[in-house]
């Protein structure tokens, strides 16, 4: 169980994290100025308040955030915030702020593609697996993209240059890459204040782009391909039935139907 008490929308400045596992608990104490500080991937110190003293709680952690500059805390938001998030922790965690337990529920799709990187960019990001899913309806801004992770750790979110492309508001999913944790390199592939965004000049968050980029984009034109088939079946449907204005979907409209063919 891992509890919260605060909006992740503010600025908090003390950061305190007691962890309870295998009968120990630990807690330690960190500044978030100083975990600003080390941007580029080095260490930053953290003060230790209790070291292994026996603890009959149940595993879990604990994190308490102090000193903030605003008055009134949102809780509500902080929820909100969290239960948006949750979905790309894979269920690793269970959380609670304020005694309220926070829950995601996935979006619905009706179609669901898998990707093998190439041996050519596999050689660069391992041998992992992007899934990407198509909803029924465009998505809220938050749930559109594809989520990174590594090692089940969310990094971004990101439709990789295709946001204002026609059809792409239908597509989520997921692709985790665990060597953007395990190695190092002169240009990180993200810093330690993990601002939900990969460093784009890193070698492999470069190549990981480009090949999701490729594979989002053959999903979305079928996408296209299909939305188009289908508003010519539905004029030439008006057209036998005597109408002589053919029939429409408003672009962008949240209530239009989406058709997907049996070809994609």
């Amino acid at each position: 169980m891992a509890p919260a008490r605060v909006p992740p929308s503010v600025s908090p400045i003390v950061y305190e994290l007691t962890l309870h596992k295998d009968g120990r608990r630990n807690v330690v104490e960190l500044q978030r100025s100083d975990i600003e500080a080390a941007r580029s991937g080095e260490p930053f110190p953290v003060c230790d308040l209790a070291v292994d003293e026996p603890t009959d709680q149940s595993d879990g952690t604990l994190i308490e955030v102090g000193d903030f500059n605003i008055k009134n805390l949102d809780v509500e938001a902080a929820i909100a915030y969290v239960e948006r998030h949750l979905s790309r922790y894979r269920q690793r965690a269970r959380v609670v702020i304020n005694g309220q337990e926070c829950k995601f529920e996935e979006p619905q799709s009706t179609q669901q593609f898998t990707f093998s990187p190439p041996p050519e960019v596999e050689q660069h990001i391992g041998d992992v697996k992007l899934i990407v899913k198509v909803s029924p309806v465009p998505l809220e801004p938050e749930n559109n993209g594809i989520d990174i992770l590594s090692h089940g750790m969310w990094h971004e979110t990101t439709l990789v240059g295709l946001q204002n492309k026609d059809m792409a508001q239908y597509l989520f999913g997921e692709v985790d890459v665990p060597i953007l944790e395990d190695k190092e390199w002169p240009i990180p592939a993200f810093d330690n204040t993990r601002n939900n965004a990969l460093n784009a000049a890193n070698p492999v968050v470069a190549v990981l782009y480009g090949w999701v980029a490729q594979e989002v984009d053959r999903v979305r034109v079928k996408l296209v391909e299909a939305e188009r088939t289908r508003r010519q079946s539905e004029e030439a449907k008006c057209q036998g039935s005597g109408h002589r204005e053919p029939f429409y979907l408003e672009k962008g409209s949240r209530h239009r139907e989406l058709f997907v063919g049996h070809g994609l």
